[in-house]
């Protein structure tokens, strides 16, 4: 029951935050105009996905203050992923850069043992990943997960 009062929450922050976020877009230039490979059609506010990070560290913060600070390598990966991402809404950012963002995020979670060690179990069969894959993989997943928060943006 907390969890669900703590996604309302998330989402009722998300919600009111980003229409005042969309006049803050607009008077500081941050607008994306579509392109050929644009989904929208009209001129659009670029990074409404910051009210949503945000509204995710206030509500944890508020709601469970011990988690933020058991987890806080967690939350600092995802700062430092959210810095790159709004960045590159402010000043398109090359790639290479984004994924150097990435990677310090990913060795943070890798020096405090949150990585990815196994694919799951499968016909009850556990997938393990070699030690040697541990990192690329844990990189490629985070950077995977990035680019497609980043594409729903």
């Amino acid at each position: 029951m907390v969890l669900l009062g703590q996604l309302i929450s998330v989402f009722m922050f998300t919600f009111i935050s980003i229409s005042f976020y969309k006049k803050f877009a607009e008077n500081l230039g941050l607008l994306d105009v579509p392109n050929e490979r644009s989904v929208h059609n009209k001129i659009t506010p670029r990074g409404a996905g910051i009210a949503f990070v945000l509204s995710v560290f206030l509500v944890v913060i508020l709601f469970d203050f011990q988690h933020f600070i058991k987890y806080y390598y967690v939350y600092l990966a995802i700062a430092i992923v959210f810095a790159a991402g709004v960045w590159d809404d402010m000043k398109d950012i090359s790639p290479k850069v984004k994924f150097i963002f990435i990677f310090f995020s990913v060795l943070i979670l890798y020096m405090n043992d949150f990585a990815l060690y196994s694919l799951g179990s499968y016909f009850g069969y556990e997938i393990v990943l070699p030690v040697w894959l541990v990192l690329p993989f844990t990189y490629l997943a985070l950077a995977g997960f990035t680019n497609a928060l980043n594409l729903m943006d």
